[in-house]
């Protein structure tokens, strides 16, 4: 019954809330053990919140509603890795080794001979190609989280913290959305649901 009623979107909300309820008092755990943050520290740790739950996850419900799951796994699955390392390379400046490039070249040939003839052959609605930029954007979203998260756990050292912050900010921050004072609450996506 309720799994008819909840739109994936609703689940994934309910989720995060009860991981935030959690995930609580561990902020004021760490903050009672002396791991203070600045405000620039609160700040990209709403950054990651905000692209690891509130956008990540609508694009990528959006995405499989409309391209449907084996595209969604193909590109999601099959780009992450490699957009990345793209990310990697730029914000971290890890180096672009000969491996590193045969291994992305690759990767990105795979994904495109198995996905390409699927997005260029017979007659599909422009809700497909909205669902397929979702899914691609999906992808960009968790390597930039990702790359990102790493660098400030390695200047932070304190995962259980971050974890912490970045779930409750990622499913607190966008119920101050126009969406969620003009209607009912969407969820983390609730800015993009209004």
């Amino acid at each position: 019954m309720v799994l008819t009623t909840l739109t994936p979107v609703l689940l994934a909300t309910l989720r995060f809330i009860i991981a935030s309820i959690i995930f609580t008092p561990m902020i004021f755990i760490e903050s009672r053990r002396g791991a203070n943050l600045n405000v620039d520290d609160l700040k990209e740790l709403a950054l990651l919140g905000f692209l690891s739950i509130s956008v990540y996850f609508w694009l990528q419900y959006t995405g499989v509603k409309h391209a449907g799951a084996g595209v969604s796994a193909l590109l999601v699955v099959g780009l992450i890795p490699i957009l990345t390392g793209f990310a990697s390379t730029i914000v971290l400046e890890e180096r672009l080794t000969a491996h590193k490039a045969l291994g992305t070249a690759l990767g990105l040939l795979a994904v495109a001979l198995v996905a390409l003839p699927g997005l260029l052959i017979g007659e599909i609605d422009w809700l497909f190609y909205l669902g397929v930029v979702c899914l691609l954007l999906n992808g960009v979203c968790w390597a930039t989280y990702s790359t990102l998260s790493r660098r400030f756990m390695k200047r932070l050292g304190r995962p259980a913290l971050v974890t912490s912050y970045v779930t409750v900010l990622g499913t607190v921050a966008p119920s101050q959305c126009p969406s969620h004072r003009n209607g009912p609450w969407y969820g983390p996506s609730g800015c993009f649901n209004g």
